[in-house]
């Protein structure tokens, strides 16, 4: 690769990079102000549901220092501890006992979904989620996949964005089950731009992974046939066909995003950690 175009894509890491952890600050900021005293109905959920912000600060420290495997370890039990906060918000009589389980709440949530679920974000792409923090963290090919691309220095920096982005869609799935769904239009750009951040994460990744397909099908070799691995595939491939289409595609929507995005968050207390953010001097991926 010539040393102008791997400059520019690091470039292009580190935009999607300062956009997540823009989103980050902001979101966990809000959490802050809720008195979850206020809405929390079920006095056994007091303490977990007090963990939560402190949960994804301590996975956002982890995901920067690259421990991402243990990043997706705590992010995985944060989102269990999440639904359940909400499906015993939603069913007072739900009962818990040592044999509940995650599909208790997900059934709870999904009798609910047109109340409980928000702008951008359905719980298809919740269990979507949920599924693939299941694959890092068990032991597996995909969690040994995300092991080694994680150590590697060329596609690292992918890494830490796909894990990064779905901490922020679960922070929002949060944020707005606190604020009854009625989120200020600053989550909802934030969102979006943050969507749009991963799409184009995902696309840089496809041009450096471009040649190197023995690498990633040795730690996929018998999952070809697997489900999750096809529908994973389709994605990949439904975002490369849109983009032969139409290559600036999501930098031109990125820009649109961001420009409300500035506008929006000019008129609130976040205006100058986010602008630090967005100065601050690239990282060097090493």
């Amino acid at each position: 690769m010539q040393t102008n175009t791997y400059i520019e894509r690091i470039n292009k890491v580190n935009i999607i990079m300062k956009i997540l952890d823009s989103t980050h600050v902001i979101y966990t900021g809000e959490m802050k102000k809720i008195d979850i005293n206020g809405f929390n109905k079920r006095s056994q959920s007091k303490y977990i549901t007090e963990k939560i912000v402190a949960d994804f600060e301590l996975i956002n420290k982890l995901i920067d220092d690259y421990d991402l495997i243990n990043a997706a370890t705590i992010l995985r039990a944060t989102l269990e501890n999440i639904f359940y906060i909400i499906a015993v918000n939603y069913d007072k009589k739900l009962k818990i006992s040592l044999d509940t389980t995650i599909s208790d709440f997900r059934k709870v949530l999904k009798e609910n979904e047109n109340d409980c679920f928000f702008n951008n974000i359905d719980l298809d792409s919740l269990n979507r989620a949920y599924k693939q923090l299941c694959k890092f963290v068990h032991p597996c090919s995909m969690k040994e996949y995300l092991s080694c691309l994680t150590n590697t220095k060329k596609y690292r920096k992918y890494m830490h964005n796909n894990i990064k982005h779905i901490m922020v869609t679960i922070e929002y799935i949060y944020l707005s089950f606190l604020y009854k769904n009625n989120v200020d239009s600053l989550y909802s750009v934030t969102m979006q731009l943050a969507v749009f951040a991963n799409f184009y994460n995902v696309s840089l990744f496809l041009q450096e992974s471009e040649g190197d397909t023995s690498f990633i099908k040795e730690f996929m070799f018998n999952d070809i046939d697997n489900k999750y691995v096809k529908e994973v595939q389709d994605t990949v491939e439904e975002i490369n066909d849109t983009l032969k289409c139409d290559p600036m595609l999501i930098e031109k929507q990125m820009k649109l995003l961001s420009d409300e995005f500035d506008i929006l968050v000019a008129q609130t207390e976040y205006c100058d950690v986010v602008n630090s953010i967005l100065k601050r001097k690239n990282k060097i991926f090493v």
